[in-house]
């Protein structure tokens, strides 16, 4: 074999030794890169959770806000239609729910959960997170994910219809549609409220 034509040879054999070699320093790079981002969205997200002014929050939702599914109907509220998932069936309901005022105490603990939460999913939907990430997050934060829904829920309805925020913490209800399956595993007579019959959002 002439040689011009080993040489040729050895140059593309380099060519393709060396393509090899900067795909797996990319891929690598790229995989560090994902792994460090999951490692900073998880602990931002579970700053925007901890912090002391939002435990006491999440205090006063749980000992203010009942469940949907234990609600009871109030004379002068407005209809609140949801959905019931216990994870064989999903079963419609309605109640009469009392809309907060404006300035009250009780929407203003309202507003700064369900903003969190919905900043917390907006990062979980968003950004380009790991499986691994995802599911680990989940089983972290899946109750405090769905029992706070479950009592938000009819009050989130509200905005939408009566206050035309039709987009409001959407972030925050996918999150909880998300987390269901595994809040359900931990506990067996978990349940969760659906805003639609699928208990499923896309956006």
């Amino acid at each position: 074999m002439p040689l011009d034509q080993i040489w040729g040879l050895v140059i593309s054999l380099f060519a393709v030794i060396f393509s090899g070699l900067a795909t797996l320093f990319a891929w690598h790079q790229a995989r560090s890169s994902s792994q460090s981002l999951s490692l900073n969205v998880f602990t931002k997200a579970l700053d925007l959770l901890a912090e002391d002014n939002v435990r006491e929050t999440r205090k006063y939702i749980y000992d203010n806000f009942d469940p949907a599914y234990e609600l009871k109907d109030e004379a002068e509220g407005k209809l609140v239609k949801f959905y019931i998932n216990d994870g064989k069936s999903i079963k419609q309901e309605q109640r009469r729910v009392k809309e907060m005022g404006d300035k009250c105490e009780k929407r203003r603990k309202f507003e700064e959960l369900a903003v969190r939460f919905d900043r917390v999913g907006m990062m979980f939907f968003e950004l380009n997170l790991s499986k691994e990430f995802r599911e680990a997050y989940l089983r972290w934060m899946c109750i405090p994910i769905c029992e706070t829904w479950n009592r938000l829920a009819p009050h989130i309805y509200l905005e939408r219809k009566e206050k035309k925020r039709v987009n409001y913490v959407r972030y925050f209800e996918k999150l909880a549609y998300s987390a269901f399956s595994i809040y359900k595993e931990m506990k067996a007579d978990a349940k969760l409220v659906c805003l639609n019959e699928k208990c499923t959002i896309d956006f």
